[in-house]
């Protein structure tokens, strides 16, 4: 949808939409990495739902 933006719109915000698409890729990643889980907490949730 960004990138659609960015080339429909050819005024003088490009810098804008280019910052707003480079923060929301950030946003995404941090997202996806603070939700998976680390092999040790997997393993302690198998040791608690087996306990």
């Amino acid at each position: 949808q960004f990138k659609l933006r960015i080339q429909m719109d050819g005024k003088g915000d490009d810098a804008t939409w280019r910052l707003l698409v480079k923060k929301v890729a950030v946003a995404r990643v941090m997202c996806s990495l603070a939700r998976r889980k680390r092999p040790q907490e997997l393993r302690n949730l198998r040791a608690k739902s087996y306990g």
